[in-house]
């Protein structure tokens, strides 16, 4: 009754989210367009070609192209390039002369998530004004994620740590402090008892969210709140896209799973069903950020082993916490000196765990953050930070159990009638650290489905490339206007990027005297990238940009860049 009872209230939550969407940086990136975003062009192009940051999914990937008056006009032939998956083509029609929007709709092909964005180019003779009306009003990206499948891919995340630290726990830390203990075997049996339900429970719950979150992703690709197995589209989605035959594996190894683990519990089913389960993270890692690494092998390695430390660590507490409850049964006596064995038993495989983490967390902080300034000026950056935070209280709370509850609990039991008070402290600063696994554990959901901080930044706006001394310096300015701007600077010297320069200075002169100069220090993004955002251009007017790079033990280099934004 209690899992019915579960069971409902994650389907009434799930879908109460799905209808909130959270927008968030785009997956897929638009890196580059032939034609350029904005372009005025003499004569009409043959096609319209898109560059993205990573591969895109055949099918559901479409371009459209539409007039100023909001009617398609392109050969509706969008195709995914074979030999490379990131570039989209369509063909075109002859074009007359006029503006010309292309909407772009893309699920990349790793993670699924889906990315819509839009720009405006023109064909002969068309006012500029009108032009650039157009492109602010059209130009950007976005990524829309339901709330709910944030929530249900925590719940997934939930459901196979369970199973997988509750195997590791058991078979490493319950059995063999029971048998130190010398516990009674009807004690042993109840412990049985919990874990085939904890275990039960898991595996309904990971299928229901398996089954959930493809239909959520598969509605969302499709335009619907979610697609239904009965509905159009729904078989096609699920055997021709990573993300549906990811979830088949998935599925899959969940009914393995209830084989091995579901009747009896022996040596041979636990490893078997722990090597079931090794298998189910993995899927998980293939469906990462790491996977869309130019070289994803190793990533893929470092988060699959992320993963494996969180289900010993976190999913060991788990069980370990009711292994706890059922010991209340025990005299005081034999419960102190089984909890005073299962503490430094569990310690060991959690310091073990946190050891790899902090490794593979360190990795996966290079690859997707870089730098300081991105980790607290993004939303990935800024979840990632609460992630740590909480772990930090896990931490804490752990190391109290180790260093202070463990030596006393030890001392206790040789005492006769042992310390049921240390006991029952034990007992609760061990929920609380269940409580902060599973908050955890959920915020790892959201977490999977930002954005990595660490990607090619898409190009728009005005792009000028100049040399200065030894340095390719490439100035971004986007939107390119009066106003606000953000400036991204990327310095290459002899193919290399510059990232031993002591500051980056973009330094403002206003040819018309009107704005006095101004020189600001840029930040440094790393991989040779320096960014800086403001109303350094302020009115509209004809400005001279000088890029200054200061490095030691080198001349001082001057990138100089002129651009005329006198018209409004």
């Amino acid at each position: 009754m209690k899992l019915v009872r579960l069971l409902t209230l994650i389907l009434v939550v799930s879908y109460l989210t799905l209808v909130a969407v959270i927008p968030v940086q785009a997956h897929a990136q638009l890196l580059r367009s032939i034609p350029e975003a904005n372009a005025s062009l003499a004569g009409p192009p043959a096609q319209v070609e898109l560059f993205f940051n990573q591969g895109v999914t055949p099918g559901i990937s479409k371009i459209t192209v539409l007039d100023s008056n909001g009617k398609q006009v392109d050969s509706g032939d969008t195709r995914v390039d074979p030999a490379d998956a990131s570039h989209l083509t369509i063909s075109l029609p002859p074009l007359g002369d006029g503006i010309y929007i292309v909407v772009w709709n893309v699920v990349s092909a790793t993670d699924g998530h889906q990315t819509k964005g839009s720009f405006p180019f023109s064909v002969g003779k068309v006012d500029a004004n009108a032009l650039a009306k157009t492109a602010t009003s059209t130009t950007g990206s976005t990524t829309t994620i339901p709330l709910g499948a944030m929530i249900i891919k925590g719940f997934l995340y939930l459901a196979a740590v369970s199973l997988t630290g509750g195997i590791l726990f058991t078979f490493l830390v319950w059995s063999p402090s029971c048998r130190k203990a010398q516990v009674p075997e009807e004690e042993l049996h109840m412990y049985v008892q919990f874990s085939q339900k904890l275990t039960l429970s898991a595996l309904v719950v990971f299928t229901g969210a398996d089954v959930l979150s493809f239909m959520v992703w598969a509605g969302q690709v499709s335009g619907f709140l979610i697609l239904w197995p009965w509905l159009p589209g729904f078989l096609s989605l699920l055997v021709n896209t990573r993300i549906g035959i990811l979830g088949i594996v998935r599925f899959c190894l969940v009914i393995i799973l209830a084989g091995l683990l579901l009747p009896h519990q022996n040596r041979w089913n636990r490893w078997a069903g722990l090597a079931v389960c090794s298998l189910l993270l993995l899927t998980f890692s293939l469906e990462s950020h790491s996977a869309n690494e130019p070289s994803p092998f190793i990533p893929i390695v470092m988060d699959w082993l992320h993963l494996a430390a969180v289900s010993i660590w976190v999913g060991g507490l788990f069980s370990f916490l009711g292994g706890i409850k059922i010991a209340r049964k025990l005299p005081p006596e034999l419960r102190t000196q089984l909890s005073s064995i299962l503490i430094p038993r569990f310690s060991a495989l959690a310091i073990t765990s946190t050891c790899v983490l902090v490794l593979t967390g360190i990795y996966a902080s290079f690859l997707q953050i870089g730098t300081f300034y991105v980790l607290f000026n993004t939303s990935y950056g800024l979840a990632l930070i609460i992630k740590l935070t909480i772990t930090l209280f896990i931490i804490s709370i752990a190391g109290t159990n180790l260093l202070f509850i463990s030596p006393q609990m030890r001392k206790s039991a040789a005492q006769p009638g042992g310390n049921p008070a240390l006991v029952k402290l034990f007992s609760g600063l061990l929920t609380g650290e269940v409580v902060l696994g599973v908050v955890i554990l959920m915020w790892v959901g959201v977490l999977t489905n930002l954005p990595p901080a660490k990607t090619k930044t898409p190009i728009t706006g005005i792009v000028r490339t100049t040399q200065a001394d030894d340095l390719n310096i490439t100035l971004n300015i986007d939107p390119g206007q009066p106003g606000i701007n953000t400036f991204n600077a990327q310095i290459i010297s002899d193919g290399k990027p510059v990232t031993d320069a002591r500051y980056v200075t973009l330094q403002f002169t206003s040819l018309s005297g009107t704005v006095p100069p101004s020189a600001i220090d840029m930040a440094n993004l790393g991989d040779g990238n320096y960014r800086l955002q403001g109303g350094y251009l302020a009115i509209p007017d004809s400005w001279d940009i000088k890029v200054i790079v200061y490095r030691p033990g080198k001349f001082d280099a001057y990138g100089d860049f002129h651009f005329d934004m006198s018209q409004p």
